[in-house]
């Protein structure tokens, strides 16, 4: 049992405000419950005082269904009325939380209008369900949460730390994307200049080769003379250097 339903369920306006909560509408005593046991169950309080306000009218002393159904949440004989129970029960802190608990095993979590459709549909099971949710998400509309989440703290709803943290994972998935851009371009680069060059070198000794033989009628004697070895060395630091250049421009070496 939780420490407000303990002591009677004596929670304060002073303790929903520093909670940074307005009362929607609903009885003072049922709201302190609601924000109380939102904060344990995290649940939207806003829905669970939007459905009160339809099934009850967000008070205690309610009855409905031919004097079948007790509460703020018009707990049921025969339904969410545990056996034995009576509408005392179902106006106490304890029926309160009775009903909230079963409420968080479908709505925790879950906030606005989902939350108010799962409580409505999953909970509360009225015998017009579409009309319920309508009317109670038109309430939760006229008196919901500020717009401003980031200063103002709905319990298990906290909306700022969640949208910092995202746009953090973002911003650091884009820069190692942009990373792998920049390597596979490098790499790409150095490839397709190692190969220009080797061709370019295969077609001067091909070209040097057939000078030889139409000046002496012998083939040359290929890259392992001085000249050619030459031609070679500095084909090799020409490619080096084009190497050295396109690392440099894709960022992948200081300048």
């Amino acid at each position: 049992m939780p420490v407000a339903g303990q002591r009677g369920g004596q929670t304060t306006r002073r303790q929903s405000q520093q909670a940074g909560l307005r009362n929607p509408g609903i009885n003072q005593r049922l709201w302190g419950l609601i924000v109380n046991y939102s904060e344990q169950l995290r649940l939207d309080p806003y829905a669970v005082a939007a459905v009160s306000k339809v099934e009850g009218g967000g008070r205690f002393g309610a009855i409905g269904d031919a004097g079948t159904s007790f509460g703020p949440f018009q707990l049921h004989v025969g339904g969410a009325l545990p056996p034995g129970r009576d509408a005392a029960w179902a106006n106490s802190p304890q029926g309160v939380w009775y009903a909230m608990q079963h409420m968080a095993t479908v709505a925790g979590g879950l906030h606005g209008l989902p939350a108010v459709r799962a409580i409505v549909t999953r909970f509360e099971r009225p015998a017009q369900p579409g009309q319920e949710v309508s009317a109670a998400w038109g309430g939760y509309r006229s008196f919901g949460p500020p717009a401003d989440t980031q200063n103002v703290r709905v319990p298990g709803f906290n909306l700022g730390p969640l949208i910092a943290q995202q746009r953090t994972q973002f911003a650091q998935a884009q820069q190692s994307l942009l990373d792998q851009l920049k390597q596979q371009a490098a790499m790409s680069r150095q490839q397709a200049l190692a190969q220009s060059a080797a061709q370019q070198i295969f077609q001067r000794h091909q070209a040097a080769q057939q000078a030889q033989m139409q000046l002496t009628g012998q083939p040359a004697a290929g890259l392992t003379t001085d000249a050619s070895q030459n031609l070679v060395d500095q084909q090799r630091a020409q490619v080096q250097a084009l190497r050295q250049r396109a690392l440099q421009r894709a960022g992948l070496l200081a300048g």
